[in-house]
Parts: structure tokens; C-alpha cells; sequence
């Protein structure tokens, strides 16, 4: 997201892959899905080791559109099934359900291995399961989680209904990196404040996606699982995660999916 087309794009895959990271997160909407797959092939990584998501954008929505869009996405990328087809955003309700209609269908096509959707609230995903009582739910839903934008009741519903949630955002952009809660909680730990916030995503259960253009920044993130968060670190009693709970602030840096898309 955001990177551009081209040599930016595979230049970053590359060095994701080489720092240890091992899911590309792209959409039909970003246009750099044939960049991915050239970076992904070039890489020697085996290609059952790299997990890829796209996502279907809103303008190819109903079902013969976004079995048309999945193909092209599948020939871009170059690199067979792809692993996880979201539906980006929940888009017209009157197209919506032929969508997901379109991507099963790819999936049984084999074009697709799992099937999922992004920035569902609550509301829209309720109505998937009243329209689709006896088929299957979405495995995953993608939407902005972050310290400062928790959206707990949005999560605890997917979590108790078995839906994976991915947390696009997790480091907000940068634009609370220098939050003066995350830089104390960074000197107790001798973690960096970026650390700290995907630290707290992972704790809460949750995948956090992040992007860095920086090699250093990059190979800094993926050293998460060694440490934790839960009893706080050096000083006596705290709790950190309590703390980095107490951020909340209904901070957004994208759009806000209830406001715009009617269920």
C-alpha cells in the first residue's frame, strides 16, 4: 500500500522477504500485484512459504466481475493459487452478496485457496450470516487496529465467531509513533516504540500488517516473539499492556467503513 509500481515495489518485497517476513499483503487497487509476483519468484523463497493476499476492489464488484478481477489478479501475480482473496471494502449492499458468490466460486476453481473480506463492521458482517445461514463465514477480516483505534466489540465479535482479524495500520502510519505512553514503555523494555505497538497487536490476538521502506526498520519489526508485554518489564507491578490499552483515542488514519458503506 502506497509503495509505487514498479522497481519501489519489487525492491520492497524483496528485502520483506530477506528480512523473514513471509505474507504480501497487495489489492487490485494498489496496482503493483505483477511487481509482487516478480519480486516473490525472483527471491528463491519456495512458493509454499510466502502467503500473498489481494483484495477485490469495489468497482468489480458482482459476480462475473470479481471472477473476471480474481483471474486477472491470478495471471499478475504469476505464482498459482493465491492464498487469501478479500473483498476490500463492503462495497453496495445489493452487489455484495454476488461478490462473495463470485469468489467461492473461484476457490472452487482453484484460483483461490481462502476467501475472506476487509473493513466489515459488525453490521455488515451480521447480515452475511442471515443471508448466508448454512455457507461458510469469512476467514478473515481485515480493518484498522491499533492501540489508539482498539475497536474491541468489532473484534471480540470476530473472534468469537472464528474469524481471523488482520489489523491493517498497526503502527498508525507513523503518526503516533512519538506518543510519550510508547516512549516510556520502550525504555523499560529496550524495544522501539514501533515494537511496542505490534507487540500489543499480537498479544491481543491479532495479525498486525505494517509496511517499511527502511531494511533496518523492517528486520527491527520482525523481532517480536522473544519478549512480551502482559506483566509490564523492569519496574514492579506495572502492567504495560494495560497501559498501551489506555490509549484508546478513536484514531484513524483511513476511511470509516460504518459512515460509508450501508449494510
Amino acid at each position: 500500500f502506497q509503495i509505487p509500481k514498479g522497481e519501489a515495489t519489487q525492491r520492497a518485497v524483496k528485502e520483506a522477504l530477506e528480512a523473514g517476513c513471509r505474507h504480501i499483503d497487495t489489492a487490485t487497487h494498489y496496482g503493483n500485484e505483477a511487481d509482487v509476483g516478480v519480486a516473490i519468484r525472483a527471491s528463491g523463497v519456495p512458493r509454499e512459504h510466502v502467503w500473498v493476499t489481494t483484495k477485490v476492489c469495489t468497482v468489480d464488484f458482482g459476480k462475473e466481475r470479481t471472477k473476471d478481477a480474481v483471474r486477472r489478479s491470478y495471471d499478475l501475480l504469476e505464482l498459482g493459487p493465491i492464498n487469501l482473496v478479500l473483498l476490500h471494502f463492503p462495497g453496495p449492499p445489493w452487489l455484495r452478496d454476488e461478490t462473495w458468490k463470485g469468489l467461492q466460486e473461484c476457490r472452487d476453481e482453484g484460483l483461490v485457496l481462502n476467501i475472506g473480506v476487509s473493513n466489515f463492521e459488525i453490521e455488515h458482517l451480521e447480515r452475511h450470516f442471515r443471508v448466508f445461514k448454512d455457507g461458510e463465514i469469512p476467514c478473515v477480516n481485515q480493518f484498522e487496529v491499533s492501540p489508539f483505534l482498539q475497536r474491541r466489540e468489532l473484534v471480540r465479535f470476530c473472534q468469537e465467531n472464528g474469524i481471523l482479524v488482520q489489523a491493517y495500520s498497526a503502527l498508525c502510519q507513523g503518526r503516533r509513533i512519538d506518543d510519550p505512553t510508547l516512549d516510556r514503555i520502550s525504555r523499560i523494555v529496550s524495544k522501539s516504540p514501533a515494537q511496542i505497538l505490534l507487540r500489543w497487536s499480537i498479544q491481543r490476538g491479532l495479525v498486525p500488517l505494517f509496511k517499511s521502506c527502511s531494511p533496518s526498520q523492517r528486520k527491527e519489526n520482525f523481532d517480536l516473539f522473544d519478549w512480551t508485554l502482559s506483566e509490564g518489564g523492569q519496574e514492579e507491578g506495572e502492567n504495560l499492556m494495560e497501559q498501551l490499552d489506555q490509549l484508546e483515542a478513536n484514531f484513524r488514519t483511513g476511511i470509516n467503513p460504518k459512515a460509508n458503506f450501508p449494510v
